[in-house]
């Protein structure tokens, strides 16, 4: 079983990221949050993930390693446009190492 995200908002844990809007983005692909010191996001959202009056965000299948402040979050939408907001909040992501020993050998032919 993989090991969880850590995730602090404005110095309290969170169990999930959730990012409160009043109603869903319109043609909406999928968000994500943009990180310091990463060029992929740990952390998105399409728009099955709305609900409650926000966006619940999941963790990405290729999350590396590492402590990371979420910046802003980048909106894309189904028309390949894509948009950044800001986040005001003081998010913290530590994405636990998962490394579960050594990978497998590879031979060139």
């Amino acid at each position: 079983m993989r090991s969880r995200l850590s995730i602090t908002v404005n110095g309290k844990r969170r169990s999930v990221l959730v990012l409160a809007i009043g109603k869903p983005v319109p043609d909406l692909k999928f968000l994500s949050v943009t990180c310091s010191g990463r060029c992929s996001s740990p952390l998105y959202a399409t728009p099955d993930d709305y609900r409650s009056g926000g966006y619940w965000l999941r963790e990405s299948e290729f999350s590396s390693s590492g402590t990371y402040r979420a910046h802003a979050v980048e909106i894309v939408y189904t028309d390949g446009t894509i948009k950044s907001s800001e986040i005001s909040d003081e998010i913290v992501i530590e994405v636990p190492n998962r490394h579960c020993g050594p990978g497998p050998e590879f031979q060139a032919r």
